[in-house]
């Protein structure tokens, strides 16, 4: 009996951090796309200024 309540622990767990990855992946994801934004609305900043 607490095989198989282990074994439905693990899978629980298991659960979890897949879900935690996926949500660390959306996280990094979305800080390339605000730093490449970032970095595109700096040069034309920098374009602008310099003109």
């Amino acid at each position: 009996m607490p095989e198989i309540e282990l074994e439905k622990l693990a899978q629980e767990n298991n659960k979890v951090a897949r879900q935690r990855a996926l949500l660390d992946s959306e996280r990094t994801f979305s800080a390339w796309l605000r730093t490449g934004l970032a970095a595109v609305i700096a040069g034309f900043g920098v374009s602008i200024f310099m003109a």
